[in-house]
């Protein structure tokens, strides 16, 4: 079996379960040296895996190794291969290990519609032509923000990568590049409540209750504005996201809300046509 794709527990037959647990024990993916020599028969291999599950600490785990000649011995083991030789004891402290593909991935749902639900419209009077309210979910280890572009422009990449590195450099926290506006988050935070609507005109500043209001100019060369959704990843807005460009191919106007509260971080993010090419800090 391939078991360098880490196969799921769930998804094992028992008998398949030992094999998972010798291709993962004698991999050296990434140039790392196997877990446990070639010199050992598989089944001295599963014996050592059984006492590596009852060892109380990483220190005992070494030891263990150590007696056994591995080669990385303070490596120690780790949960998610030890399951397929002790499901028993790992699922007592990591139930999520012991799923199948299907219900990880219904699990994910579960908790990308709840995360969803938490996010309200903070205008719901003004109803855009299109409109959308999702969770946000951004890089654990960190990421500059979100994008609004048009992702059918021939030049998307180049613009997306221009984008982030202006938001750096600009004090509104938005960076632009023609196509793509990249939009920074003010809290250190790992997700945030976006709230899109593109309008067919301009709507009042309505500023009060923000902590940051900005607008500046995007354009969309083939009649597409929109923000990534999430993909088979752990990035992207947790539902799906419209196309802003009512009116088209053209210019408009990104005008962005930012506040944070007890609740979270919360941005609303909303598109019309518009020809002026200057940056507004309606609010700072």
């Amino acid at each position: 079996m391939d078991c360098y794709d880490r196969p799921a527990f769930g998804d094992l037959k028992p008998a398949e379960r030992d094999a998972a647990f010798l291709c993962r024990a004698r991999s050296g993916d990434g140039g790392v040296p196997p877990m446990f020599p070639d010199n050992l028969s598989d089944q001295e291999v599963l014996a050592y895996g059984r006492a590596l599950c009852h060892a109380k600490d990483r220190d005992e785990q070494e030891a263990i190794l150590t007696r056994a000649g591995s080669e990385r011995p303070a490596g120690g083991a780790d949960p998610w291969d030890l399951v397929y030789v002790c499901p028993e004891i790992v699922g007592a402290t990591h139930p999520d290990l012991l799923r199948s593909t299907k219900q990880s991935e219904a699990a994910n749902d579960a908790y990308v519609a709840e995360q969803n639900a938490r996010c309200r419209d903070p205008w719901p009077r003004t109803k855009g032509v299109v409109q959308a309210t999702a969770t946000y979910f951004l890089f654990v280890d960190g990421d500059a923000g979100y994008l609004v572009h048009d992702p059918a422009d021939e030049a998307a990449g180049e613009a997306a990568g221009q984008a982030t590195e202006r938001v750096y450099e600009s004090s509104a926290g938005i960076g632009v590049a023609r196509s793509a506006a990249l939009i920074g988050h003010v809290e250190d935070v790992v997700d945030l409540c976006l709230t899109v609507k593109a309008l067919r005109t301009a709507p009042p500043r309505r500023t009060a209750g923000w902590d940051q209001v900005t607008e500046v100019p995007i354009v969309s060369p083939t009649g597409r504005l929109t923000v990534p959704e999430m993909d088979d990843g752990e990035v992207g807005a947790g539902a799906p996201m419209p196309n802003l460009a009512i009116e088209g191919k053209g210019r408009y106007r990104l005008r962005v809300y930012v506040r944070v509260r007890d609740a979270g971080e919360e941005h609303l993010v909303v598109v019309f046509p518009g020809t002026s090419r200057k940056t507004l800090r309606l609010k700072r």
